[in-house]
């Protein structure tokens, strides 16, 4: 028999799922580090553009790849918000042709997610293009669906406030939290308000 030394598309695959080919080290996969320290003090597997499943410009967005991201490990996750239909936020890759999904959806999938394969924080990273009015109802689905996981309030911890010039929560002090990592829009900083007021003074 002629054995080839070829590898086929299929192995070559096989390989580069394998754990012999795993970045890091495979008895390194549990925790094992001091999980006391402040969390910028941590590498965190994080996920950008986590929606799409394709190309940037003309993917699919699904609901189902914040699942798969969470049970694969990742720790902070990417939501690009804007404004949608009868008042109901949507993510999507703005000024693009990909397809959009509920932002309420994504928040469920999340929620049935998040801490199934650790306890540690999770971070939602919100890009957001959003009215205040929808920004009001991404508010209430956030508060409404993860309940007591959202971190809403400050910690007891009066070393864990998240005040200028203090050192951030650890992971340890952050288990089964979810946190939102959230920019305000330009026109809503009180400078750029500022601005456009002089503006119209001028005018």
């Amino acid at each position: 028999a002629v054995v080839s030394t070829q590898s086929t598309g299929e192995g070559f695959t096989n390989y580069l799922m394998s754990p012999d080919n795993l970045p890091t080290n495979i008895y390194n996969l549990p925790v094992y580090q001091n999980m006391d320290q402040p969390l910028s003090h941590y590498f965190i597997n994080s996920s950008h553009n986590t929606y799409l499943t394709g190309h940037q410009f003309s993917g699919r967005s699904s609901v189902e790849i914040y699942r798969q991201c969470l049970l694969s490990g990742c720790r902070c996750i990417e939501l690009d918000c804007w404004d949608g239909e009868d008042n109901e936020p949507q993510i999507t890759h703005g000024f693009t042709l990909c397809s959009s999904i509920q932002f309420k959806d994504v928040i469920e999938a999340i929620n049935e997610t998040a801490f199934k394969m650790t306890p540690y924080p999770l971070i939602l990273s919100f890009e957001n293009h959003c009215t205040p009015r929808q920004q009001q109802k991404m508010a209430e689905y956030c508060i409404e669906i993860f309940g007591s996981k959202l971190l809403a309030l400050p910690l007891d911890d009066a070393k864990a406030q998240l005040k200028p010039g203090l050192m951030l929560p650890s992971p340890e002090m952050l288990k089964y939290k979810i946190l939102i990592k959230n920019k305000k829009r330009k026109e809503d900083m009180p400078d750029q308000v500022d601005k456009e007021k002089k503006k119209k003074k001028k005018k």
